[in-house]
This record gives C-alpha cells, structure tokens and sequence, in this order.
C-alpha cells in the first residue's frame, strides 16, 4: 500500500511539464548558446551537459522560444485546449450548418423576426394541444403521424430564434457595457457631489466656530480690561488711604512735641 503511487484529483487540469523549464538561468543560457550548435536536439543536449554537467530532454532554444504571432496572424487560427479557434470569429449562418431559415437575410431590425417566430411557436404548441381532443387514428395508422411535423416545425424555428438572439449578443455587449459605463460616471458624478456638500459643510461650521470664537475672544479681553480698570482704582484708593494714614501720623506726631 505504501508503494502505491496516490494520484491526487484535481478540478483544474496540471499544467504543461515544460514549465519547469521557464527559469532566469535557462533564459540567460538560452541566449548565450553559440551560433555554431547545430540547430538539433541532440546538438543542443551535448552543448548544455557540457555547460552544466546535467542532462536535458528538450531543445530550450525552441521551448522557450516566444510564440510566432506573424504565423497564427497567417494562419487565421490558433490552437488552445485541443480546439481550434478562428482569429476572426464570426457566427455560421443557418444555411451553412444545413438548417432551413425561416426570416430574410436582408432585414436589419431582427425584432419583428422574433416576435413573428415566437408566435409561429405558439400557434403550432396550440395546434398539437388540440389533437388531444381529436379522434384516435385507425388502428393501423401512425398515431404520432401529424405531430410530427408540428414538432419538427417547432424545433426549427426555435433554431432560427436561437440563430437571431445570438446575432444580436455583440449589440448586447455593446448595450450592457454602456449601461455599466454609465452607472459607474453616475456614482462618480454622486460621490463628487456628496464630496462637494461635505467639503462646504465642514467649511460652514469652520466659518461658525471662527466666528463664535471670535465673539468669545471680544467677551475676554472685555472682561480682562474691566479687570485692569478695577486694579487700577483699586491701587489708586488704597494710594489715598496710605496718604491719609501718614497725614494723621505726623499731626498725632506734632500734637505730642505741643504738649512736651
């Protein structure tokens, strides 16, 4: 059991084994290989175990080599995931994948098409619905014998509307890239206008509170003068007691010399 090999499941498939190949040292060696290494695989792995005294089962000249965009452009097509894909991509129309059509090619507005469709579907779904209240056929006779070719006209046409609706899915894209261009520069144009209502909000109150501090600045130095002004009365009456008080001195000090 523990010999046995665990193969771990994945949901994304592992990637190419030659990615281990794409290192900083194997480019730089890459682009200094002589011109004169023969252009072979096996000229290739003798030059590199020389340089690097390991061996290597891939030509680095051509795994790392960029991808010749000028041949998938000659080309018309490229190659990913086992598909082939056109460069041009363009819808095959109904007549070339062997299916009948049922509206004309040269109509540019595809939307009466549809509804005209649409209620071909609808008419022959009513048509099948009434033979459930038709007589049985004979006995020998096909019983699905005429709703075959009511369903075979069904599938048809929701072929043809299938066709249509995806002829119109570049108009689709366009439309819903608009549409999502236009919200974005509809939430911009709002974020700016909110950012603007803030800025002139924060602005006001700034303005409000400079002006109450300017009214609490005046109240202060009001009151610091009306301070001062009491200070200075206050140290003028007590300059007048102290005049006061040493008149009354000298006149008790000359009443004594009369009395001596």
């Amino acid at each position: 059991m523990d010999n046995e090999t665990v193969e771990v499941g994945s949901t994304f498939p592992a990637p190419p084994s030659f990615y281990k190949y794409f290192t900083q040292h194997n480019l730089d060696l890459v682009d200094s290989v002589p011109a004169d290494i023969p252009p072979t695989t096996d000229g290739f792995r003798e030059w590199y175990k020389e340089q690097c005294g390991d061996d290597i089962g891939v030509d680095l000249r051509y795994t790392l080599s960029k991808p010749r965009v000028d041949w998938i452009v000659e080309d018309g097509y490229y190659s990913a995931y086992g598909e082939i894909w056109p460069l041009k991509e363009s819808l095959p129309s109904l007549k070339d994948s062997g299916v009948k059509q049922l509206y004309p090619d040269d109509t540019t507005d595809k939307r009466p098409a549809l509804h005209a469709l649409l209620r071909t579907i609808l008419i022959t779904h009513l048509d099948i619905t009434k033979e459930l209240t038709a007589p049985p056929p004979p006995i020998d006779a096909d019983p699905l014998s005429r709703l075959r070719d009511k369903i075979e006209h069904i599938r048809l046409t929701g072929i043809n509307m299938h066709h249509i609706i995806n002829e119109l899915r570049p108009m689709q894209a366009r439309e819903t890239l608009s549409h999502l261009q236009q919200q974005q520069q509809d939430k911009r144009k709002a974020k700016t206008e909110e950012i603007k209502a803030k800025h002139q909000e924060i602005r006001d109150k700034m303005a409000e509170i400079q002006q109450s501090s300017a009214a609490v600045i005046e109240r202060v130095t009001k009151r610091v003068k009306e301070s001062q002004v009491h200070c200075n009365h206050a140290d003028n009456q007590m300059d007048v007691d102290k005049d006061k008080a040493n008149v009354s001195h000298q006149q008790l000090l000359l009443e004594l010399i009369n009395d001596l």
